[in-house]
């Protein structure tokens, strides 16, 4: 009997106040939020404020929508 493929999730931020909102992380390998806001370049711009040059910017989905990359 086959088993029944199993969902594989993986959240990189989960706090609902960055819902709906881009974040800048301070790399790939750190999850920490180190900027948000409504608009890509915002966050950049608060970042590099903050000491981030490069910064990975996502964006956090609202509810439960999915987004599959």
């Amino acid at each position: 009997m086959k088993r029944a493929a199993e969902k594989q999730v993986q959240v990189l931020v989960s706090e609902k106040k960055h819902a709906g909102k881009y974040v800048a992380l301070e790399s790939f390998r750190s999850h920490r939020v180190v900027a948000s806001g409504k608009t890509p370049e915002g966050v950049v711009k608060l970042s590099e404020k903050r000491g981030v040059p490069d910064p990975v910017i996502l964006f956090v989905p609202k509810g439960d929508m999915t987004q599959i990359f």
